[in-house]
């Protein structure tokens, strides 16, 4: 299993009554000392998804939520809870993009009732309210959220580059289950993530297939690809997928420099 995979967790939901879960969409965790340090947190581990999946809000309510990570040896899940999250909670917007990539074929913003361009934003968690294990436990060995799971983020300035050149990767979590693994497990499933200047779509393409996704539609029942993680080729955090009037949108983290934190 690659450093991307242990970072990508699932979001659930609980649903009332014993009545199972409920998939919201993924996000990952990833290192960012310069967010943490301007939210005030000790813990520059951080989990990033959309607000399409997981708002602040969602979490300061009685509701409850869960994160999945798959287990190092890929045999079962490790699972967090994430009741005391809202506290250590922000939403940010996205990087600006180099390229007008924001508006459609009619020259007016995405938007409908649900998301717009200026409502859509990077959920941020931290990681410092996550680990339940007993003082003493934590004091032997670090939980993965602060050790073998979390990775860097992409901190050069030009994310618009690494789509002209093809270099950025995106990972659908997939729900179907296998011989290996019970419905309630899930594996991902890598895509190129690019970008059509001719028709301003942003799409997946399949590797090996030649088939590009577009919509949220495209993706079947089993994939989520809401908050699906977006990483450059060498395993860094960009961004995660979002979907507006169902045509795909990315969220790149935005720089330290960009005043968005």
């Amino acid at each position: 299993m690659n450093r991307v995979e242990l970072a990508i967790c699932r979001i659930r939901q609980k649903l009332p009554g014993n009545e199972g879960f409920v998939t919201l969409g993924s996000g990952c965790i990833a290192k960012c000392q310069h967010l943490a340090a301007k939210s005030g947190w000790k813990n520059p581990n951080i989990i990033f998804t959309s607000n399409c999946v997981l708002t602040k809000e969602a979490l300061a309510s009685d509701r409850s939520f869960v994160v999945d990570f798959i287990a190092s040896e890929k045999k079962g899940l490790e699972t967090f809870d994430l009741r005391l999250a809202a506290d250590t909670c922000v939403e940010i917007g996205g990087r600006e993009l180099g390229f007008d990539a924001r508006t459609n074929t009619n020259g007016g913003l995405f938007s409908n009732g649900k998301h717009s361009v200026s409502s859509i934003a990077l959920t941020a968690i931290s990681a410092e309210h996550l680990d339940k294990r007993n003082f003493l436990k934590r004091m032997v060995k670090r939980s993965t959220l602060q050790s073998s799971r979390p990775i860097e983020c992409y901190s050069t300035n030009n994310p618009e580059d690494l789509i002209r050149d093809g270099l950025l990767y995106c990972f659908v979590i997939m729900e179907s289950p296998t011989k290996h693994q019970s419905a309630a497990d899930f594996q991902t499933r890598t895509f190129k993530f690019s970008y059509s200047k001719e028709s301003e779509h942003f799409m997946l393409e399949e590797f090996g297939a030649g088939n590009c996704l577009l919509h949220a539609k495209d993706f079947s029942d089993e994939e989520k690809p809401y908050g699906a993680v977006i990483c450059s080729k060498k395993g860094e955090f960009v961004g995660v997928l979002d979907f507006i009037d169902d045509r795909m949108f990315p969220l790149f983290l935005p720089t330290e420099r960009s005043g968005k934190y």
